[in-house]
């Protein structure tokens, strides 16, 4: 929280709404959140510096901006819509690769991670209710078999 209020003014409200602060609510989704805030927040303060060693230079410095923006173009092509603005699943799995290269995970692993909640919730009231009719039938047996008082 600290380094949110020391390195990020929020003035992109997009990106401060990413974070939840609600860890145990937090999705896969929310997880991925996390190094792409620090992505943005890595190239405004890169910016921001340029440009003020730019101001002090008194010099043009639009080639600079770019330069400190990463990942570049040359280093991610897919990181890029046609358009030129940022294709941010691109750019995930660019991080991913760059910080974490042995993350690969086969896809049932990914599937496994990427399960449901409402999915889990309808497992769990299914198995209690397999369990519910099991030992109901259970109970039916022993009833029929004991001896009548």
């Amino acid at each position: 929280e600290e380094f949110v209020k020391t390195y990020d003014n929020c003035s992109n409200n997009r990106r401060c709404d990413r974070l939840t602060e609600e860890i145990e609510a937090a999705s896969i989704a929310d997880w991925k959140e996390l190094p792409l805030w620090l992505w943005e927040v890595h190239n405004e303060v890169s910016v921001r510096l340029v440009r003020e060693q730019v101001q002090r230079s008194k010099r043009l410095g639009i080639h600079d901006e770019v330069e400190v923006i990463w990942p570049t173009l040359d280093t991610c092509f897919l990181c890029f819509h046609e358009d030129g603005t940022w294709d941010e699943a691109g750019v995930f799995k660019h991080l991913e690769s760059t910080y974490w290269p042995d993350s690969e995970l086969d896809p049932k692993s990914e599937r496994l991670i990427q399960y449901d909640e409402t999915e889990q919730y309808k497992v769990g009231l299914f198995l209690w209710l397999v369990m519910f009719v099991a030992l109901c039938f259970v109970y039916s047996l022993i009833k029929g078999t004991s001896p009548a008082m």
